[in-house]
């Protein structure tokens, strides 16, 4: 594939990238930085996400049985899936880029992950604001009557608080 896209995009030469104009240099960095913090950083947390919070989260409310349908019990599968892709796509990509910029475009690629590893890993520490992301999200899947018990135990908080952004962001700020 690397050897059509020479032949098609650069006359067959082999490109380098210092021999690019400052133009595609710029546009090139810029896709890099984008695909690094917005794709590889978000579904890198996504999947960590899934893993600490809605995977466990999921079978807790299969449990009290609170779906209406029980084939919506797999809904958070589908999250999970589209993840995987976009963590492997972002990951190819980057890689990719990170080999025609050389150095500069490792140097590029690796603070905007960290830095989007950085804001993305916020969602990590709030347990109940991913309840509440779950709620937005799923919510006509649920059964309300018992969603509202399973709150009432597992977390001593009514749905109309759950539902109060900023409650939850000073309750989970008190932890």
């Amino acid at each position: 594939m690397l050897y059509w896209h020479k032949r098609l995009f650069h006359g067959g030469k082999k490109m380098d990238f210092a021999s690019l104009s400052v133009g595609t240099r710029v546009l090139y960095i810029a896709m890099l930085v984008i695909v690094a913090y917005f794709g590889l950083a978000n579904a890198l947390i996504q999947l960590v996400n899934y893993g600490r919070f809605y995977r466990p989260f999921g079978q807790k409310m299969a449990q009290w049985d609170i779906y209406k349908d029980k084939n919506y019990a797999n809904l958070m599968r589908g999250r999970l899936l589209g993840n995987l892709v976009v963590f492997g796509l972002s990951g190819a990509l980057t890689v990719l880029m990170c080999m025609r910029t050389q150095g500069i475009g490792i140097a590029t690629a690796g603070l905007s992950f960290a830095a989007g590893v950085l804001l993305y890993s916020k969602n990590l520490r709030y347990e109940l604001w991913n309840v509440q992301q779950f709620v937005r999200k799923y919510g006509e899947y649920l059964d309300k009557e018992k969603f509202a018990r399973f709150l009432r135990r597992e977390y001593d908080i009514s749905l109309d608080k759950l539902n109060d952004r900023d409650f939850i962001l000073r309750r989970s700020a008190k932890k």
